[in-house]
């Protein structure tokens, strides 16, 4: 049994010194914790890092925490990944070691949220098309039109977490009609923002805008493929703010090539950043922007400090407020 004051060390595996603010050190020397940095990009450098750490902390995407490395860290009892994807860690290895996998995805809900929003509108608007015909000193007012404004139009959402529930009550003075699918949100929640659970077939055959929210793993990988893309509108567009590989990029490709869809907005893709030759950015049917969702001036301090309020939850014994395998592994025990 772990109990909270068993937790005496962190690693932050993502960082270089010099990068930490002073208030993050204060905050755990406050507390008499100890907590090692360092820039790790190598499993043998994680591993040395983590040496007698009861708590990994990695900061944004990267590969050192590997299963591997997890293995040869046999003091490690929970990890905090600062931002909502978990796709760079281990979690099923963790898991399997009663490891409790954090994130921080109420860190990031307003600025992807937001936007998500303005790429509906965006997209909607043609305002991407037009600004680039402007620059070529073409006057297009009557050119692309929208087919009707936004109101009355279906979004879909695919993920129902807080990004999603954010961009609903955002979207809730559009006069849209929501639909969410996700298998972890009962309908009763939704329905709190007038959004409709449904199943995803029926999410992409009725929506004009399939706005994409799940984490990534192994059920969501393409799980926008090119059966998925032929059950949406002609007229749709999709929208990506949550992580590249859940669309299939060649897929999507070959549908806006042959008007299966009508457009895209991405900000996320298979490999990032894309290859110069990557067809995508040629297409006059897709608006791209370079992963930024969550880039707002102050985000590091938000993504800090709710990374720290879970250390917090974990050196007090209690549940922190998102835990991705929580319904697997048990609790740290108050420290009495």
């Amino acid at each position: 049994m772990v109990t909270a004051a068993d937790i005496k060390r962190f690693a932050l595996l993502s960082y270089s010194t010099s990068d930490v603010a002073d208030w993050i050190t204060g905050w755990f020397d406050d507390r008499d914790l100890q907590f090692v940095v360092n820039q790790c990009t190598t499993e043998d450098q994680a591993i040395e890092t983590a040496k007698g750490a009861q708590v990994i902390w990695i900061h944004g995407s990267g590969r050192c925490l590997t299963e591997n490395a997890l293995a040869a860290m046999p003091d490690v009892v929970a990890i905090i990944r600062s931002g909502s994807g978990t796709n760079d860690v281990p979690v099923d290895a963790a898991t399997q070691s009663g490891i409790i996998v954090c994130n921080t995805p109420w860190a990031t809900a307003q600025a992807v949220s937001d936007l998500t929003v303005g790429f509906i509108i965006i997209a909607d608007r043609r305002i991407a098309w037009h600004d680039r015909r402007m620059r070529e000193n073409k006057w297009t007012e009557m050119d692309n039109l929208p087919i009707g404004a936004i109101p009355g139009k279906t979004v879909g959402l695919v993920g129902f977490g807080y990004i999603a529930k954010a961009v609903a009550k955002k979207l809730s003075g559009f006069d849209v009609n929501l639909l969410a699918t996700d298998p972890l949100v009962d309908a009763d929640e939704m329905a709190k923002l007038n959004v409709t659970k449904c199943e995803l077939d029926h999410l992409l055959t009725e929506s004009d805008f399939v706005s994409l929210h799940c984490p990534l793993n192994d059920h969501t990988f393409h799980l926008i493929n090119a059966d998925a893309l032929a059950r949406m509108k002609p007229t749709a567009k999709l929208i990506n703010t949550c992580r590249g590989p859940v669309v299939d990029e060649p897929a999507l490709i070959h549908a806006l090539r042959n008007g299966v869809i009508a457009e895209a907005v991405l900000d996320v893709y298979e490999t990032e950043p894309p290859a110069p030759d990557n067809p995508l950015l040629k297409m006059e049917n897709v608006t791209l922007t370079p992963h930024l969702g969550s880039h707002v001036q102050d985000f590091l301090y938000h993504f800090q400090r709710a990374s720290l309020e879970i250390a917090d939850d974990l050196i007090h014994g209690r549940w922190p407020q998102s835990v991705v395998n929580r319904a697997h592994v048990k609790p740290i025990v108050a420290w009495k």
